[in-house]
């Protein structure tokens, strides 16, 4: 394996802190990942804000669903760790701030146009990697960084290879294979992986040659890659 494995932090470090939250962004930034994955919803009034539940239910035990709040709504929530909610300019400002990436995951296709322009207003177009439903979002931005994500047995089609044009094929963990991994280097697509948070299964990619890694875990999977390559840590410049 190469010594450039990227890791990703997903929903910032949900082990010690509530996820999607500026708190667990920072931690994990400061715990060494270089890039942090985010999921992003838009508020009734089109804020694009961080939650990755399209209902309030397992957070804050209620019925409501998040399209149906406004951004002031969305801000009076708090959870049990006393954190609020931030929108993805906050996000990408604490990115910014530790010299970080973020996935953008869009769980919704029309945060995917609102979360770019957010992004591009800010200049921070070449720290983004969008995920999730991207459909709508490469129509909008041509030159938007996608990873695509991929839950199936069966490989995406050429057609959608081609039309997308992602930088990242981004399947789900157990789905990787040798075989899977060389059409698509290939490709000329980087292979990220999600979610890994067991040591045996994080070694077990890294051996078949992932380019990048997501997990809940980010200490560990940052030992695991140190462990694994001739580096004392993964590389932490933009990918590109």
């Amino acid at each position: 394996m190469s010594g450039d494995v990227l890791a990703v932090a997903h929903r910032g470090d949900p082990i010690g802190h509530p996820e999607n939250t500026l708190v667990g962004i920072e931690a994990a930034f400061r715990a060494g990942a270089p890039m942090v994955e985010i999921d992003v919803r838009l508020t009734s009034d089109g804020a694009p804000m961080l939650l990755h539940d399209a209902d309030l239910t397992r957070l804050w035990n209620r019925p409501e669903t998040f399209a149906s709040l406004t951004r002031h709504e969305v801000r009076t929530l708090v959870d049990p760790a006393g954190q609020r909610l931030p929108d993805l300019a906050e996000a990408a400002e604490l990115a910014v701030r530790y010299d970080g990436q973020l996935m953008v995951d869009l769980p919704e296709a029309q945060a995917g146009p609102v979360a770019h322009d957010v992004l591009a207003k800010a200049g921070e177009l070449d720290r983004m990697l969008f995920a999730g439903h991207c459909v709508p979002l490469r129509s909008h931005a041509p030159g938007a960084r996608i990873a695509l994500s991929w839950a199936e047995r069966a490989e995406p089609t050429e057609d959608l290879l081609g039309w997308l044009r992602p930088e990242y094929f981004n399947p789900y963990f157990l789905l990787l294979t040798p075989e899977m991994l060389e059409r698509m280097h290939a490709r000329g697509m980087l292979v990220s992986v999600w979610t890994v948070d067991d040591e045996d299964a994080m070694r077990a990619v890294l051996d078949l040659g992932a380019d990048a890694v997501i997990s809940n875990q980010i200490a560990l999977l940052l030992s695991v890659i140190a462990g694994a390559t001739s580096d004392a840590a993964p590389a932490v410049g933009l990918i590109r």
